[in-house]
């Protein structure tokens, strides 16, 4: 972009401030059936200027890792020219052919996009000459090229657009990575009318994909972005101690399951921008929210380095959605076996979140709020749901403190005797589990293969075991029957041995198989002489709801009651990733 071109846009970004900062937080109705797919709480990969080939290679080469997919963004280029629908028959001689070899192997696909026609397109004189484009806008440049912006006011240019859009949607595809174009009309038009075209542009997407297909297509667009701020004008942090920035607006939050929060560099200011946008979007009210693992952006004519990527990477997977992409290399399994290893165990944490992800997702949809909900100003910790705090590692080391929310106790995702000697001001001793006091703060330095992850205490996580289980190192979890709950219940390990009093005292647990569906709610204990009436809604897709709940109460080793209903089943957990 030109430099007069690159100040009028801040400018006009900065005359919106006030407009945007104090927009409306929800605008869904929030009831009814969640209108999200549950693939969006997977894992998704992508990379710039793919075919065919490269695809399979990238899809091919996870599966051989053992790290699983969800789905795939085409990114761009993938067309015969920008937004003609039609695929570019060298880089993808069947594009049909590709989504049904996707689909086989339960892999969902999203295709990029923006409302641009080009000056190349074969179509672009006749829709200008028919006043298809936005006035003043019919031969603009973006960072594709130069043309005309489609104009969502005129039913005839909707109806040539949708022929186009059909080209791409009859192949079956999943959703759209709505790209953000729409800020260029400030440079000519007001701010509430680019609003209302960023409005009309992905709800277009939306509800005419969904329309003519009648399935569960997503949006994958920006939230807010800070289009001014110290980090995008060069400035060093210190420069902007109140945090202040310009936020622009982009897709609707009714038309957004999977929001990801543009372009980053490779580096830890990088992850620091996305995490600053993830957070003011949510605190919008945006539901489902993540950004590039890595960074889009390369650095010198290299993508994400090790440490970088593995710290976005545990970031992405604390994230609702986990998505692995951009410019230079992002396959975790082109990195070294660490990273993979790393990589391929957030993917399955990830993964095991899902029906807490999604359970987490229907109850903030119903309250007009996002599964993120921040902390304190000035505080780069997070809750995932109501029962995950997330304190980000922000900078090259590893160096966190950890400031432990009052009101509860919390169990570390991971438990060493280094860990537990640098928390050991907030231990609690006694407890089935290693507890953290509340309210208490501590400093760690986190190896490569730790991040500050914690559970509330009490809480009942539902997981997917087929993910849960390899975090605990073995394919079924030792159990044993609870009598009055007639539901199995994971005892606590000591000294490697599992034991239950409600089997034989001081015995090993029989092993029982899991159930059909394979899930279970991790019960969170709590510290000795605490107790709760605990319970939650467990909501997955295409599923009734599972109503859990029971009464918990901990000594020195815990002991419960949980009611699940279904084919689920109550573990305990003394910790969900061991000590390595």
């Amino acid at each position: 972009m030109k430099k007069s071109a690159r100040a009028g846009l801040c400018l006009a970004l900065l005359l919106a401030l006030i407009a945007v900062s104090f927009g409306a937080r929800a605008e869904c109705p929030c009831d009814g059936d969640p209108p999200w797919p549950a693939w969006v709480f997977g894992h998704i990969v992508w990379e710039d200027e793919s075919t065919t080939a490269s695809v399979h290679e990238m899809v091919d080469g996870y599966k051989a890792a053992g790290v699983p997919v969800d789905g795939i963004i085409i990114d761009s280029p993938w067309e015969t020219a920008y937004n003609t629908f039609e695929a570019d028959p060298k880089r993808y001689p069947d594009l049909g052919q590709l989504v049904k070899d996707m689909h086989a192997q339960d892999i969902r696909v999203i295709m990029w996009i923006t409302p641009n026609v080009n000056l190349e397109d074969p179509e672009y004189r006749f829709a200008r000459d028919n006043g298809y484009f936005v006035k003043g806008f019919e031969n603009r440049q973006w960072w594709k090229g130069a043309g005309g912006w489609i104009d969502y006011e005129n039913p005839e240019a909707m109806r040539w657009w949708h022929a186009r859009m059909d080209r791409a949607i009859t192949l079956g595809i999943d959703g759209w990575k709505c790209d953000g174009t729409d800020p260029y009309l400030l440079l000519g038009k007001s701010y509430w009318y680019q609003q209302r075209y960023a409005r009309a542009y992905y709800s277009d997407f939306y509800d005419y994909t969904r329309g003519r297909t009648g399935g569960k297509q997503v949006v994958m667009a920006r939230p807010y972005e800070s289009g001014l701020d110290e980090r995008t004008l060069g400035l060093p942090g210190w420069t902007n101690p109140l945090d202040l920035a310009v936020w622009l607006k982009f897709a609707p939050i009714d038309k957004s399951w999977a929001s990801w929060v543009g372009d980053q560099d490779p580096t830890f200011d990088g992850m620091t921008i996305a995490r600053r946008r993830i957070l003011y979007s949510a605190k919008k009210g945006y539901l489902i929210l993540g950004s590039d693992i890595g960074g889009y952006r390369e650095k010198d004519g290299q993508g994400p380095q090790k440490e970088i990527f593995i710290r976005w990477a545990q970031f992405g997977a604390l994230c609702p959605f986990m998505e692995n992409g951009g410019g230079g290399e992002h396959r975790a399994f082109k990195f070294d076996k660490q990273t993979l290893d790393i990589y391929r165990e957030l993917v399955f944490l990830h993964k095991a979140l899902l029906p807490y992800l999604y359970s987490e997702a229907v109850e903030a949809w119903r309250e007009g709020r996002s599964i993120i909900i921040p902390l304190a100003e000035g505080n780069d910790e997070y809750l995932l749901g109501r029962d995950i705090l997330v304190a980000p590692v922000t900078a090259p080391g590893g160096k966190v403190r950890v400031a432990l929310p009052p009101g509860d106790d919390w169990m570390p995702l991971y438990a060493d005797e280094g860990y537990l000697k640098d928390a050991a001001k907030c231990l609690i001793p006694g407890a089935a589990a290693p507890l953290l006091r509340g309210g208490c703060s501590f400093t760690r330095v986190y190896p490569l293969d730790q991040y500050p992850v914690f559970f509330r205490a009490g809480a009942l996580i539902p997981m997917a075991r087929k993910y849960a289980e390899p975090l605990v190192g073995g394919p079924a979890v030792a159990s044993c029957p609870l009598a009055a709950a007639g539901v199995e219940v994971a005892c606590p390990s000591h000294a490697g041995d599992m034991l239950c009093s409600e089997c034989a005292p001081g015995g090993p647990c029989p092993h029982h198989p899991a159930p059909a569906l394979g899930d279970i709610v991790l019960v969170v204990p709590l510290a000795p002489g605490k107790s709760a009436e605990v319970g939650r809604t467990v909501y997955m897709e295409d599923r009734e709801p599972v109503e859990v709940s029971g009464s918990l109460s901990a000594d020195e080793e815990f002991s419960g009651d949980i009611k699940a209903d279904g084919d689920w089943q109550a573990l305990v957990a003394p910790e969900l990733i061991p000590a390595r």
